[in-house]
């Protein structure tokens, strides 16, 4: 794919997520032919991908550049205990997984992105040998019930669970087959907590 292509890629997701047309956006913004560059039939010029971005709420440079691969941090298995995983850029890299754009259109997001290799079918039937949770640092406020989560325990050491938010209480269920005892946590432990965004197969 061309970086033009890639641009129109980029900017047609962070619309659709939006609810915007093009051709209303473009005339707001002064950029006529909008429609023709989003669907490649005239390339991009800075001036207008700069009143585009700006318009969207990202820069220029984030709409050029392809995002970030996702780095593998480490492989995991039900069967032995993991540590937590730290900041990203702070891991050793084991490998990388190309990430789909986020919905809210925030490339920078894609930095607090972190992957965790299923080692084996030890989490089986729910993970299989070779798939990638793919988590995010900072996700507390915006965790619901429902979510599976990477928990680090005050012990240092990291599990996989779903959890259930009450009032000031959370209850974590690890997707552990090994180790099926529900934990109820105080609400502050969320901080404590990375959703899992989705899963690479």
């Amino acid at each position: 794919m061309g970086i033009q292509e890639s641009i129109s890629r980029k900017i047609r997701l962070i619309m659709a997520v939006r609810g915007l047309a093009a051709k209303p956006f473009g005339e707001q913004l002064g950029v006529h032919n909008l429609g023709r560059m989003l669907n490649n039939e005239r390339n991009w010029t800075l001036k207008n991908l700069e009143k585009v971005a700006a318009a969207l709420g990202v820069t220029a440079g984030s709409l050029v550049g392809e995002p970030s691969d996702i780095p593998v941090i480490r492989e995991i298995s039900a069967q032995e205990p993991f540590p937590c995983p730290r900041e990203p850029k702070e891991e050793v890299v084991m490998e990388r997984v190309s990430a789909p754009l986020p919905e809210d259109g925030n490339l920078a997001s894609l930095a607090q992105m972190y992957g965790l290799k299923v080692k084996d079918n030890s989490y089986s039937p729910v993970y299989k040998k070779g798939d990638i949770l793919v988590a995010r640092k900072g996700t507390s406020p915006e965790m619901q019930t429902g979510d599976i989560v990477i928990y680090c325990c005050p012990k240092g050491k990291g599990n996989i669970g779903k959890i259930s938010l009450h009032d000031q209480l959370i209850l974590f269920k690890p997707l552990n087959p090994l180790d099926s005892q529900e934990l109820l946590l105080d609400r502050g432990q969320l901080a404590m907590m990375d959703r899992v965004s989705f899963i690479k197969l």
